[in-house]
């Protein structure tokens, strides 16, 4: 429930953004683009003016469909895809606004466009996004971008870097280390979610406490015998604020018994 809230929060302040940007573009405008042609004009002409074989020219078209015609003149629709999507670079760069809303578009871009890119993309936009977590500052920014960008890139390869993220002086990426292993968990594989959890039961930070405290319930929505069994050995040392995170979900009785230490 929580991450729907973050991602939620993020999208109105998204709709904010654009409407503030908007607002700040002049009202008349004129945008030119030109280009050369080794073609005679009759040529050209031929070709942009034959609409219905767009599509094997213009790789944004897909489609072309003959409409009714209009005041005597034949009207076509063109199908596509006429987003262009920005580059790495460009997006790298909306990151280092002073923004936190320019940040969090920044970061959902690079999630939408994660799972179907090709791998050596993949990895581009993991690698700039570790090399990028001291503006991946805030909750928010870490639970909308770390299973995917962290946790999805290393699902099938090595996790030492969630030990090495969890072991970090930076607050962020300590969170990361942890939120990150909610992909992992999605495909009940618990492992690393009680490895992290446990390198971090005595940070001193109470976000980190909330996140792997997130983390252990979910772990219990997919099988509460294997959280149950973490907390059967963790549950009295345990920052309280990670504990009452965990058991949310547990019986009324049940939830007692660990808060007063009777389980």
């Amino acid at each position: 429930m929580k991450i729907v809230v973050s991602i939620l929060v993020v999208l109105v302040v998204l709709i904010v953004l654009v409407f503030v940007c908007g607002m700040l573009i002049p009202a008349n405008h004129v945008a030119t683009r030109s280009i050369h042609l080794d073609h005679s004009q009759e040529q050209v002409w031929l070709t942009v003016s034959d609409f219905e074989h767009y599509a094997s020219w213009a790789p944004e078209v897909t489609g072309t469909k003959r409409l009714a015609d209009e005041n005597g003149h034949a009207v076509w629709q063109l199908e596509g895809k006429w987003a262009m999507p920005m580059a790495l670079d460009e997006v790298e760069t909306l990151l280092h606004s002073g923004y936190h809303e320019a940040r969090g578009l920044a970061l959902l871009i690079w999630v939408h466009r994660f799972p179907k890119a090709a791998d050596d993309t993949r990895e581009e936009i993991h690698h700039r996004y570790l090399a990028n977590t001291t503006h991946v500052n805030n909750w928010d920014l870490v639970d909308a971008s770390a299973p995917t960008l962290v946790g999805s890139f290393l699902a099938g390869r090595g996790r030492a870097l969630l030990v090495r993220l969890a072991k970090s002086d930076s607050l962020w990426e300590r969170r990361i280390a942890v939120v990150a292993t909610g992909h992992f968990i999605r495909h009940d594989d618990f492992a690393d979610t009680l490895k992290i959890v446990k390198l971090l039961l005595r940070d001193d930070e109470d976000l980190i406490h909330k996140s792997c405290g997130w983390m252990l319930r979910e772990v219990g929505k997919r099988d509460q015998e294997v959280l149950e069994t973490f907390l059967g050995e963790h549950y009295a040392t345990m920052p309280r604020t990670m504990l009452r995170y965990a058991i949310e979900r547990f019986t009324p009785k049940r939830r007692r018994q660990y808060l007063r230490g009777e389980v």
